[in-house]
């Protein structure tokens, strides 16, 4: 049995795929396995895939119909091995010392979720995040005063049986976010985090990629479905609000109105519309007073509610830069 299985979802890829894997197969660590799954690419992405698989028995292929990214990801968890699972998306890269700095701290230790640093490249706005410290976190609510949560699913290693056990898998009909159902249900279930201050990852920002796409609304929309998606999650196997989750989900709510005013369609007669689709608006209400507070006043006032949530998250990213410089001490 690998250790570590990596998922890449694969489509139209054909002029980045080769570097993607490449990064990955130069380790050449037998405790690793990579599924590649061709989402019904109409380019030459598919026949590449099969040509690595030929000169590498550790890479496998799935072919499918075309389906979207989260179908693909699900695909290759109906057939990974490994004890761990990792995504690579594949128009990204890792680092050299991505499988050993994994497998190593795999050897001696087992908790449930493995996050690592990011480095965004890009010509418009590059930045690194990555944990200050090394450290074991006993739960997500421990986890998320002092970390920098990342909304990228291939931030992350999570344990195999941490996703089975509790038949976690990506939203299929949730176009853009999805990472964020994913990443956020298994942090509801864990009991265990590890943060390694190491950056692992190269997240490539391209313009034709699924988070630039022009799909302005359905982009901010998107944050809503995640937001009831989650309550609901909460709402069917009973869990209690929590420091974590109600961050998370104060921060989908915040983002809907930050991407229509980034976008410039902060429109009332669509926003009221938009907010119907939370339909747990009376388990929100014993769920959590707060936010089922701001829920109320965005349906009476969206526009100001934008400009209140802009000004949060200035406030909110001025208290969490204090706190990491403070957590630096200890």
């Amino acid at each position: 049995m690998p250790t570590l299985s990596i998922i890449i979802p694969v489509y139209n890829v054909e002029e980045h795929i080769r570097k993607c894997v490449d990064s990955i197969v130069v380790n050449k660590s037998s405790a690793i396995e990579i599924i590649l799954v061709d989402d019904g690419s109409s380019d030459k992405s598919g026949a590449i895939c099969d040509q690595i698989a030929e000169t590498d028995s550790r890479v496998t292929v799935i072919h499918k119909k075309n389906g979207g990214v989260s179908k693909a990801r699900n695909t290759g968890l109906a057939v990974t091995k490994g004890k761990y699972i990792g995504f690579v998306d594949s128009d990204d890269y890792v680092t050299e010392n991505y499988v050993d700095s994994l497998i190593e701290l795999l050897n001696t230790e087992s908790p449930d979720i493995i996050q690592f640093g990011v480095e965004r490249v890009s010509t418009r706005n590059a930045y690194t995040i990555c944990p200050e410290k090394s450290r074991l976190y006993q739960n997500s609510n421990n986890y998320i005063l002092k970390e920098h949560y990342s909304h990228g699913v291939w931030s992350y290693a999570f344990k195999a049986e941490l996703i089975e056990k509790n038949k976690i898998r990506f939203p299929e009909d949730i176009p853009f976010s999805e990472d964020q159902a994913f990443i956020a249900r298994c942090f509801l279930k864990s009991h265990s985090i590890k943060a390694i201050n190491r950056c692992l990852y190269y997240y490539i920002d391209r313009f034709n990629s699924a988070v630039n796409s022009n799909k302005k609304h359905e982009r901010a929309y998107c944050n809503l479905l995640v937001f009831n998606d989650l309550l609901r999650f909460h709402k069917d196997n009973e869990l209690n609000a929590t420091a974590f989750s109600r961050s998370i989900l104060k921060n989908l709510f915040f983002d809907y109105f930050l991407y229509l005013k980034r976008f410039n369609i902060l429109k009332k007669e669509f926003i009221k519309e938009d907010l119907n689709v939370i339909v747990n608006s009376d388990y929100l209400k014993t769920f959590s007073r707060k936010l089922h507070i701001l829920y109320a006043t965005a349906t009476v006032y969206p526009v100001e509610f934008a400009l209140y949530s802009q000004a949060v998250r200035k406030i909110d990213r001025t208290i969490r830069s204090i706190k990491k410089r403070v957590h630096r001490l200890y």
